[in-house]
């Protein structure tokens, strides 16, 4: 009888133990086309929503960029603007600027990379690229 409870309590604690499974499966394609198991390359750790960037909704989110200092940084082209969101969680949006002293506002930016000092958008109704600092 005690073994079999020994038994029990053992499997439980097994039972319980996060084990990293796949969460769903992964497969390649070879050179002839056929179709195999393949290991998977990411699991979805967090998932982010429009609330976490201080905004109602990522409706539109078009384009992601994280730069060195990880912040991440989401084109929301339906709503015209360039969200971002701080490792240390500070939250902002972009929507208008000034251009030679004339307020001006993206329309439909599909396309975003920083650097350090400057970043560039793909103002894409606007048929131009965007360096802002």
């Amino acid at each position: 009888m005690l073994k079999k409870i020994v038994c029990i309590i053992f499997c439980m604690i097994l039972l319980s133990l996060n084990v990293n499974a796949e969460a769903y499966p992964s497969y390649m394609y070879l050179a002839n086309g056929e179709i195999t198991a393949a290991p998977q390359p990411f699991l979805v750790e967090d998932v982010l929503f429009g609330e976490d960037f201080g905004i109602d909704t990522l409706s539109g989110a078009e384009h992601i960029f994280c730069s060195e200092d990880n912040t991440i940084y989401v084109v929301n082209s339906a709503k015209n603007e360039i969200v971002y969101l701080t490792s240390k969680g500070k939250t902002g949006k972009l929507s208008s600027f000034k251009i030679n002293g004339n307020p001006d506002k993206f329309k439909n930016p599909q396309g975003i990379f920083v650097t350090e000092k400057e970043m560039y958008v793909c103002d894409y109704e606007n048929s131009r690229i965007l360096i802002i600092n």
